[in-house]
């Protein structure tokens, strides 16, 4: 029966290449509009942008399968608007404004994702007139950012402007938005200001007509220099469910922080294997919230102060934090036992999450993204389709899929 599964995809995707040929690899150069380009995109094609500066407003991407990345350092003065399902937006760095002028930001958030399958991987953002992404849809993957810096609004004195927020996640009556299986993975957030409100992520159900579940936050490093707020926010209504805070790292350059996190009305969050530094408590917790902890580490004494990092990013374009290590004598966070969760290596055929069940994980969702993107180019690991990341989705790709298919 397996025999026959394998023939039938080999015959399918044979009279399915003929179409994806159509697929275009478009080079985009300074000086060239890059937000007419995206417009006359079609779903498919693999955008390269080459080393500059654009200026790029709010450019909505509403088509699906779409890449857009950064060759090198490319600066947006804009923000993408992701409203398409199945797209990828990687290495770029993005701000309204140019950090020391006086100008006042006119743009509110770097990036917005409302589509589903998303993934956003490898931008820096900074010098925003408020946040550095708002997240809505489904199974949205938001992995290896740095965001710093994010309010620029010289307008407002301190006591105007409230905050300044890495991630906003929430329903309101005028988004018509489902949030549902968001990761946040490996991201860097680092919260300038000493004053206001501020937050890594703040997440809230203003209208109870619309779900918020499945989200976790896993390997990200969170920097604060405001004492007065939990840098992680839920503010629930007995809905919000499946919520996972587990492997990251919670600085709070005060050392007078309150609590990493902080909870009203959630019945169901977990949180492990996270090192709080610099606050009182792990979680403050209220109305009922109900929230597993296991194998935290708070305020450890052998970790001194963490304050000679230093950001980088990797060939990958995600960013990483290096040097996070104490002032005093003591451990780096990476070598204390406990911290580090190994997770459940994924099926590299396994390209959308999709229709995915506990034991189908590869499956004809996987097979149409594998198609749409059959003869595409880049580097290494562009895209998830180059299974083999060798910087092309070729039939060696296809061998590897079929072999895959059906786990």
């Amino acid at each position: 029966m397996k025999h026959v599964l394998f023939f039938c995809i080999s015959f399918s995707i044979f009279f399915s290449i003929a179409p994806i040929a159509f697929a275009s690899t478009i080079t985009v150069n300074p000086g060239q509009s890059l937000g007419n380009i995206i417009n006359s995109a079609s779903n498919g094609d693999y955008i390269k942008v080459n080393p500059g500066t654009y200026v790029l407003g709010e450019k909505i991407i509403s088509q699906s399968n779409l890449t857009i990345e950064a060759q090198g350092i490319v600066k947006i003065k804009g923000a993408f608007v992701v409203e398409g399902s199945n797209n990828i937006v990687r290495g770029f760095e993005i701000y309204d404004q140019e950090s020391g002028t006086t100008a006042m930001a006119s743009i509110k958030v770097g990036i917005r994702v409302s589509g589903n399958d998303n993934l956003i991987e490898g931008n820096e953002i900074h010098n925003m007139l408020e946040d550095g992404m708002w997240i809505w849809g489904k199974r949205n993957t938001i992995r290896g950012n740095y965001m710093h810096h994010m309010l620029h609004n010289p307008q407002y004195p301190e006591e105007d402007k409230d905050h300044e927020d890495c991630f906003m996640i929430w329903t309101d009556t005028w988004i018509p938005y489902e949030i549902d299986g968001i990761l946040l993975d490996g991201n860097i957030c680092i919260l300038n200001r000493t004053w206001g409100s501020n937050q890594f992520h703040i997440t809230t159900r203003r209208d109870v007509t619309k779900t918020i579940k499945n989200m976790t936050w896993s390997n990200n490093v969170f920097i604060s220099h405001d004492s007065g707020y939990s840098p992680i926010a839920y503010f629930g209504d007995s809905t919000i469910v499946g919520v996972k805070i587990v492997n990251n790292t919670f600085y709070n350059v005060s050392g007078q922080g309150a609590a990493s996190v902080y909870l009203t009305n959630m019945p169901e969050v977990y949180i492990a294997n996270n090192a709080v530094i610099g606050y009182a408590r792990l979680v403050d917790s209220f109305n009922g919230s109900v929230v597993k902890q296991e194998n935290n580490i708070i305020n450890p004494t052998s970790l001194g102060e963490y304050q000679n990092y230093h950001i980088t990013r990797a060939s990958n374009k995600k960013f990483t934090i290096t040097n996070f290590e104490p002032t005093t004598t003591g451990s780096n966070l990476t070598s204390i036992g406990g911290v580090t969760v190994t997770p459940t290596p994924k099926n590299p055929a396994d390209l959308v999450d999709t229709g995915d069940t506990a034991t189908d994980q590869v499956n004809l969702f996987d097979y149409d993204n594998f198609v749409i993107n059959f003869g595409k180019t880049g580097a290494v690991g562009f895209i998830p389709a180059d299974i083999i990341q060798d910087g092309i989705v070729n039939l060696f790709d296809y061998n590897k899929f079929v072999a895959e298919f059906g786990k």
